[in-house]
């Protein structure tokens, strides 16, 4: 078996309606991010099979009260990689100096955020 990494383009749509009949929708808010999954699989295209049947977990859509709802929509697959591990397994790719390299994603146009420590998502839900 393989690792592979399946890279998804999901859309998150922020809907606000009028909170009076006929609850129009006033504003509408799309952003898009790159979701990613590592999983085995044995061939290209098993893992290609496999990410298919994955796009629609990623759909779902959720109101936090009234007049406001989220809809997530993947729009599909972005890349799908084999992650090479050469002769270790992967928990020994895991205690390497740099761990496992899970590719990467080309950002055209924009400077990512560089995110302080505290700010980091894996601080920040421990704060709350």
């Amino acid at each position: 078996m393989q690792l592979y990494l399946a890279q998804f383009v999901v859309a998150e749509a922020n809907l606000y309606h009028s909170d009076q009949p006929p609850y129009e929708l006033v504003r509408k808010e799309i952003s898009y991010r790159i979701e990613a999954q590592l999983f085995l699989a044995s061939s290209a295209e098993l893992a290609y099979a496999k990410a298919v049947q994955m796009i629609g977990g990623f759909t779902d859509a959720h109101c936090d009260g009234p007049g406001s709802r989220t809809d997530f929509k993947c729009m599909g697959i972005h890349e799908l990689e084999e992650i090479a591990l050469g002769e270790r397994s992967i928990s020994e790719s895991l205690e390497g100096p740099y761990g496992i390299d899970v590719g990467s994603v080309r950002i055209d146009g924009i400077v990512p955020v560089v995110r302080l420590h505290r700010d980091l998502a894996v601080f920040s839900r421990l704060a709350t």
